[in-house]
């Protein structure tokens, strides 16, 4: 079954205790419910119209785990309004304005942070997507310097050696170049 299907029957049991008054006492709290359920079947709707594919590779950085982590709270506080009385969501919308700001202040520091050094924004296949259009360009620095990083990066002694075999063969490529002075 796959998400489409899987947020149509969401989408049309929401609809269905919507229409049939299924708990009363409930009503204001079930139509919220059936709203983000509807929203949801049609974004999960739009992006199989328009044939997105989610593909996440590479390296799961802190700026990811965060923005991640800040769109869960953003879900759970949504979801904690709908059920809480009118008192208690005055009360609770200062002290989550008053984290919001804490939290997106904290990301914008987490990204300023992780922006003084552009190479580690690259997952490791891009990093040596990077490094064979360079040593292919005749770029050999810049070649030796990405192989260089993913070196860094790894932890396999396997993979380290090979990393450093193929660094060594560029900079024989390098020191023979008839371009290079």
């Amino acid at each position: 079954m796959d998400l489409t299907a899987i947020g149509f029957i969401i989408a049309v049991v929401g609809i269905t205790l919507q229409l049939s008054d299924a708990f009363p006492e409930h009503r204001e709290t079930r139509k919220v419910i059936v709203f983000m359920s509807i929203g949801l079947f049609l974004g999960i709707l739009a992006s199989a119209a328009l044939g997105a594919k989610y593909n996440v590779t590479g390296n799961i950085d802190r700026r990811f785990a965060l923005l991640f982590a800040l769109a869960g709270l953003g879900a759970l506080f949504g979801l904690i309004a709908v059920v809480v009385t009118e008192e208690e969501r005055r009360i609770a919308a200062g002290a989550v304005a008053f984290c919001f700001g804490g939290a997106f202040l904290a990301t914008g520091l987490f990204v300023a942070a992780g922006s003084a050094d552009p190479h580690y924004s690259y997952s490791t296949d891009e990093v040596l997507m990077l490094a064979n259009a360079a040593e292919q360009a005749g770029q050999y620095e810049i070649a030796i310097d990405r192989l260089e990083e993913l070196d860094r990066r790894l932890t396999s002694a396997d993979a380290s050696e090979r990393l450093q075999k193929r660094v060594q063969k560029i900079r024989d490529l390098q020191a023979g170049d008839p371009a290079r002075p």
